[in-house]
């Protein structure tokens, strides 16, 4: 029902906050050596996520609030997250 009221553009709206969280997970994995890269790639991806949820707040933004919150949490125990010593690399 969704897509017969809104259309395809609809769903590609939908798609923008999946996709920035698929992209910070990519780059998150991809960085593991190099953690500023990746935590900043969580950050980076995270604020987008929650400007969205601000913008579209009135309509979408708040289904996507529980999903932002988890990645805000994600990030802020990142920077809690100490490099293992004896790990190689």
């Amino acid at each position: 029902m969704f897509l017969e009221v809104n259309g395809l553009w609809g769903g590609a709206v939908l798609l923008v906050p999946v996709s920035l969280a698929l992209l910070g997970l990519l780059i998150s994995r991809s960085a593991a050596r190099q953690r500023r890269a990746g935590k900043t790639a969580m950050w980076g991806v995270t604020m987008f996520l929650l400007i969205f949820c601000g913008l579209a707040a009135f309509t979408i933004g708040a289904f996507y609030l529980p999903s932002a919150i988890a990645m805000l949490v994600a990030a802020v125990f990142s920077l809690g997250r100490k490099r293992d010593e004896s790990a190689p690399g």
